[in-house]
């Protein structure tokens, strides 16, 4: 079987956790979910402010969800890859500044997500600026 074939089994549990009796939130908590193969898959619509289950309130943010745990894990280049090409093209898209680009744990103090491999590619700046080269790349082109 492969990785995609298990995505789409473990966002219907996210989302059926989400709207549990425990949270009873109105859909899955994210806009967006990729898989570890790349596979990028809508979430909440994105004018729908996400949830999280920690103490700070995401209104205004476009939650972005990278499937696995990368305490453990490497994070696979297809998705990497994939959330790159995502905020680059949300940015614009959106209207969403790549100075407010964060994560998880920079807004709460309840979590560790992304996980340590992820969140080093995010403090060294690394998805910061190779979604800056997709973007002008584009810009040019436009041109």
């Amino acid at each position: 079987m492969r990785i995609s074939d298990h995505a789409p089994k473990k966002i219907k549990a996210i989302q059926t956790w989400g709207m549990g009796p425990d949270r009873k939130w109105a859909d899955i908590p994210y806009h967006y979910l990729i898989a570890p193969d790349g596979i990028i898959y809508e979430g909440r619509d994105v004018y729908t402010a996400g949830e999280t289950n920690t103490e700070y309130d995401p209104t205004g943010q476009l939650l972005i969800c990278c499937m696995g745990n990368f305490n453990k894990q490497k994070v696979p280049r297809s998705q990497l890859d994939a959330l790159i090409r995502l905020i680059a093209w949300c940015s614009p898209e959106y209207k969403i500044s790549l100075d407010l680009l964060a994560t998880h744990r920079d807004y709460s103090t309840q979590t560790l997500c992304p996980g340590k491999r992820l969140y080093r590619k995010f403090k060294t700046g690394f998805i910061k600026r190779k979604v800056m080269q997709i973007i002008k790349k584009v810009k040019r082109q436009q041109i």
